[in-house]
């Protein structure tokens, strides 16, 4: 009885990102409200493709949290790519291409 009080209150935390943030407090006390959603959202986006973690995944994820902070962020194309198709909060801020950064960091510089 107790698992499944456990179970069916885990399913409550975890319908969606914004679910699991504001059910979590230790997420927003780690990381503040906005990276800790980024993160839910990040988590999210992984399990909607179904995409195996890579090895450098924790570190953009950690990196991630950087996203409410920033102006610009850069990441690997793979992991900004997944959180520009899921629409993570922020996800406007990304740069995905080393390419396209002195031309996103000048429109800021002008804008």
């Amino acid at each position: 009885m107790e698992l499944e009080r456990e179970v069916k209150q885990f399913g409550k935390e975890i319908l969606s990102p914004e679910e699991l943030t504001a059910n979590v407090s230790k997420w927003r006390e780690f990381f503040g409200a906005d990276s800790a959603l980024v993160a839910a959202q990040i988590f999210y986006a992984f399990h909607h493709e179904r995409r195996d973690f890579k090895q450098s995944d924790a570190i953009d994820l950690i990196h991630a949290l950087y996203l409410p902070h920033t102006d610009l962020w850069r990441g690997d194309r793979a992991f900004s790519t997944l959180l520009i198709n899921n629409k993570v909060n922020f996800c406007e801020r990304i740069v995905p291409s080393l390419l396209d950064l002195p031309a996103r960091i000048e429109a800021l510089r002008c804008g």
